[in-house]
């Protein structure tokens, strides 16, 4: 078994749903103990290639029937604890923070869906990262707020 390309096939996966990496994981292996015995070197393709296009094409079936769902999502009541009163509590922190981190601020408040995708924070950075640099953020600018802000939250 290929765990490399494994784990390769399903962390691709994993970063584009927000399905947990473990399930696509252990989905990735169980479909390559069953593939593994339908390839047949002798149609002249390596057994990496085989298995790579059928790990794909079974992993986005599997998605497709609905067997998963990106349950790390935030719930509800997380984003409900967004209200102006949250947002009033954190001002003196978000005063102090630079120009950007106070924009990246105010982005999250304003859209809260866009950017709090997740209860893992490695998940939100990562699609705010993506968030902003749709927005013409450069990425140095952007692990730079992201360290003020986490500087800042850790303070308080």
């Amino acid at each position: 078994m290929e765990l490399n390309l494994i784990k390769s096939i399903a962390w691709s996966f994993a970063k584009k749903t927000g399905i947990e990496f473990d399930d696509l994981f252990q989905e990735a292996c169980i479909i390559w103990l069953e593939e593994e015995s339908r390839f047949d070197p002798s149609k002249g393709c390596k057994k990496t290639t085989y298995m790579h296009s059928i790990l794909k094409q079974q992993l986005t079936n599997v998605l497709i029937s609905g067997k998963y769902q990106a349950g790390n999502s935030v719930e509800n009541e997380t984003l409900n604890e967004l209200t102006p009163e949250y947002y009033l509590s954190m001002k003196d922190m978000i005063i102090s923070l630079p120009r950007e981190a106070k924009m990246l601020c105010q982005m999250i408040f304003e859209s809260p869906h866009e950017f709090l995708v997740s209860n893992k924070p490695k998940h939100c950075r990562g699609q705010a990262a993506k968030q902003l640099r749709k927005r013409g953020w450069s990425w140095p600018k952007i692990w730079k707020t992201f360290k003020v802000m986490k500087t800042a939250l850790n303070e308080n």
